[in-house]
């Protein structure tokens, strides 16, 4: 258990609204640091984003594609955490409809659903004729090297077991958003 105090400094720390300097000597021992509203910013020296938050991707839409509404659930949290907007569909249908509505930035896909499976979600996407391919990663359980090529062949950009570490899912997806913004 962190102490209230120490909490306070990491997330600070986390949101860029305190140097590192002044949140390690307080994790050292030093004294809290002083609250945000009463520490002064010198203005030549501006505060950098926060780590993790690339602004070139802040907000994009990530639709989440699976039928067990807490693993939808966990993907929504690891991600709005981060600045991404999250939108979801319970199976390949609803997600081929929601991309239809509005193409999202990025697409998390499971493999088994009811009524469309992720594999026929990923052709169909795969076979329209679109100026650049809607970016997917597919979020399964299924981690058979057969499985994972399969998926691959047929189009996803990457490939994660679940469980994935929410660090692991937030890093695998902004990597892949700043690959498709580089080839836009």
């Amino acid at each position: 258990w962190l102490l209230p105090a120490a909490y306070d400094a990491l997330c600070q720390l986390s949101a860029g609204t305190i140097p590192i300097e002044e949140a390690s000597a307080f994790l050292e021992g030093e004294g809290l640091p002083a609250p945000a509203a009463t520490r002064p910013t010198p203005p030549s020296a501006p505060m950098a984003p926060a780590r993790g938050k690339d602004p070139s991707i802040a907000g994009a839409e990530v639709l989440v594609v699976d039928d067990n509404e807490d693993n939808r659930a966990l993907a929504r949290a690891a991600l709005e955490g981060e600045g991404f907007a999250v939108s979801e569909a319970a199976d390949g249908l609803e997600a081929l409809e929601a991309v239809e509505r509005r193409r999202p930035a990025l697409m998390l896909l499971d493999v088994m659903m009811p009524r469309l499976d992720g594999l026929g979600v990923l052709k169909r996407l795969r076979e329209r004729p679109v100026p650049a391919p809607l970016p997917v990663i597919i979020l399964t359980a299924m981690g058979e090297a057969e499985s994972q090529a399969l998926a691959l062949e047929l189009g996803a950009d990457d490939y994660l077991v679940k469980p994935c570490a929410p660090r692991v899912l937030r890093a695998r997806v902004k990597a892949l958003l700043r690959r498709s913004a580089a080839e836009a």
